[in-house]
């Protein structure tokens, strides 16, 4: 609307002081009890597990997650071109994840999630299939999106930075990966940062050591 004042069409905005909606929480972000719940329900050697650990690795979008090809593991190392921005990350292969890779029969197809038919999934056929594993592993609140919040509040917890978690996830902005990132274990982050401030005052030489004489 600001846009057709500029342009003449209107004298002006009715919009502008109309307030915004509540933007809500979006996808649920599976916690780790839920994702070792999935794990027990797939175990290694399917696909459903391969798909969840690539988009945990990864914090991939499902329409990324779908087009991972053999030919983007180098050296040990995943390579996404993310959507939305295609900011391109390169993310060390967790033992997981290679887990799940190996436990598949070696085939020679180019993706490394595929259908029955070793297809490739269509984005939306990515999205219906998970929602069928999840279902399967009753936690029907779960979604694929979610293991890429799971993965940004991980980041956190373990005392990633901001830029640290951005170059996993592919965010470009800081506020971004923020908002993934607010559903951090607030617990656990307290108890890291206590335990830091142990550690720093483990290291402090105390007030009797400088007294002469000691």
């Amino acid at each position: 609307m600001d846009d057709a004042v500029r342009l003449g069409w209107r004298v002006d905005n009715p919009v502008r002081f109309t307030e915004k909606f509540d933007a809500g929480k979006g996808f649920h972000d599976w916690t780790d009890s839920e994702i070792d719940q999935f794990r027990a329900t797939h175990p290694l050697g399917t696909m459903a597990r391969l798909t969840l650990e690539l988009a945990l690795n990864t914090a991939a979008r499902r329409c990324n997650v779908n087009k991972i090809e053999r030919d983007h593991v180098v050296g040990g190392r995943i390579v996404v071109d993310h959507a939305k921005g295609n900011n391109r990350t390169s993310v060390p292969m967790l033992a997981t994840t290679r887990a799940a890779i190996d436990a598949l029969p070696a085939q020679p197809i180019r993706f490394l999630v595929t259908t029955q038919f070793g297809k490739p999934f269509s984005d939306a056929g990515m999205g219906n299939r998970m929602r069928k594993w999840c279902d399967a592993a009753a936690l029907p609140h779960c979604s694929l999106h979610g293991l890429r919040k799971a993965m940004a509040r991980q980041l956190a917890e373990s005392g990633a930075t901001d830029a640290e978690g951005m170059a996993v996830t592919g965010h470009k902005k800081a506020a971004t990966f923020a908002y993934y990132r607010k559903a951090a274990n607030q617990t656990a982050l307290a108890d890291r940062a206590m335990s830091n401030l142990g550690a720093r005052a483990d290291v402090q030489p105390s007030k009797d050591s400088d007294k002469s004489g000691d």
